[in-house]
């Protein structure tokens, strides 16, 4: 029957039970525009495209007669990381862009990363993009879901460096001549 799908998923098949005699035409339509699907078995398959089905009639070997029932399809793009953007290197003190994915699908999302190769982080948000943080290290998304459930890998890498200001440790060479 119909379902939500993700894209990529198997997808069932609208199957119409029928009875009467053998070798049955199912008349309905499809997101408003007339079908019709024929066999000699029950059920018979509408096929498993995105839309509403809508049953409009049966017909057998005999007869004819008004169909009812409705079942739809959805099958909804997988979410996506674009991009990545904000690291660089900075010198202590100096403000640090953070670094933030740029993501597409059905917001809000919820982006899995690691920070130098550590344990998976989560971030979410409403929009794109979607920041991460602005902390020392190397920055790996690896991947993203979205409001209706569907999730896809990412691989995006950017990195932020703090290096430590440079410090005089010693002056010599000064003296009384």
């Amino acid at each position: 029957g119909g379902d939500v799908y993700c894209s990529g998923e198997t997808i069932n098949n609208i199957l119409v039970n029928v009875t009467g005699a053998t070798h049955w035409t199912v008349s309905y339509t499809l997101d408003g525009n007339a079908e019709t699907a024929s066999g000699a078995t029950s059920p018979i398959s509408l096929g498993n495209g995105s839309g509403v089905y809508v049953l409009t009639g049966i017909e057998d070997a005999s007869c004819t007669n008004t169909a009812s029932g409705t079942q739809t399809i959805t099958i909804n793009p997988l979410p996506e990381v674009t991009g990545i953007n904000g690291g660089g290197t900075y010198c202590v003190g100096e403000t640090i862009n953070d670094v933030c994915v740029d993501v597409i699908g059905t917001g809000p999302w919820t982006v899995t990363y690691q920070i130098d190769g550590g344990a998976d982080q989560t971030a979410s948000g409403a929009t794109s993009p979607i920041c991460l943080g602005n902390g020392a290290g190397d920055y790996t998304v690896t991947g993203i879901v979205d409001a209706t459930t569907c999730t896809n890998t990412a691989n995006e890498t950017d990195e932020i460096i703090i290096n430590p200001l440079p410090t005089v440790t010693s002056i010599t060479g000064g003296d009384v001549y």
